[in-house]
Parts: structure tokens; C-alpha cells; sequence
């Protein structure tokens, strides 16, 4: 993954998958609406893609940590993008997240 050991803690290896503490946090978000195993991810380059149903025409939020601005997208009408400090802050955007998702299920 292109992010930054500072911020996101170590990955934890289990079987053959690869999991972060940011895919986590993501699936304990949308479990509330959604079966966990229907959230998928892709990391690109230049962010992080969070999907439905490992869909890319249903991507929910896209995640930028490559550089000195770290934010959030969301898949909403306005394409809102919003600066974040730390993973922690994601969930302050808890509701929109789950909102976003809904207009895919």
C-alpha cells in the first residue's frame, strides 16, 4: 500500500489476506447497513477506493494519504472531499458513509 507508516499502524497478515486497521475501521462503519462481505477494496496510486459488491461504479469513498493532504471522497452528488488529520477522523463521517452506500444496495 503507498501509506505512510506514521500514519496508519502495521498491517496484520491473516492467511493469504492482508489486513489494515483502515479496512477495519471501514467494515465495523458499514456493517450497520451491510454484510461485511460485500465491501471490497482497491488501492490505486493516488488514493484508496472503498466499493460495494467489488464494483468499481459503486465506489463509496475514495481515500487520499500520499501526500501532506490527507482526505476523504465521498461518492455522493457533490463529489465531497474533506480534509482529514488522522484515520480516526473517518469516523466522523460515519453517517455520510453509510448514506453513500445505501444509494448502491
Amino acid at each position: 500500500m503507498l501509506v505512510a507508516d506514521e500514519f496508519l499502524p502495521q498491517s496484520i497478515q491473516m492467511g493469504a489476506c492482508l489486513i489494515t486497521p483502515l479496512q477495519t475501521l471501514l467494515k465495523l462503519i458499514l456493517r450497520e447497513e451491510f454484510e461485511p462481505t460485500r465491501i471490497y477494496y482497491r488501492d490505486n496510486r493516488s488514493y484508496f477506493n472503498v466499493l460495494l459488491d467489488d464494483n468499481i461504479r459503486k465506489w463509496i469513498c475514495r481515500l487520499g494519504f500520499n501526500s501532506s493532504n490527507k482526505y476523504i471522497q465521498l461518492n455522493d452528488e457533490m463529489k465531497t472531499s474533506i480534509k482529514i488529520e488522522s484515520v480516526n477522523d473517518i469516523q466522523n463521517y460515519k453517517n455520510e458513509i453509510i448514506n453513500v452506500a445505501k444509494q448502491f444496495a
